[in-house]
């Protein structure tokens, strides 16, 4: 198995309604409404620009 030319960052996708609560992992873009509710994500990196110091 080769690796990935980029950094794999996983996301945690927790729905709740008055109903059900559920929760998705995906290592791809996520749709904000994939269970009909709305949803939100948490990423495992967050990235922030690197200052280049001159």
């Amino acid at each position: 198995m080769s690796k990935p030319r980029y950094p794999v960052n996983l996301v945690i996708c927790c729905t709740s309604n008055s109903h059900a609560f559920s929760v998705l992992m995906t290592d791809s873009l996520p749709d904000l409404h994939v269970t009909g509710a709305p949803s939100q994500c948490f990423p495992l990196w967050i990235y922030e620009p690197v200052r280049r110091i001159t």
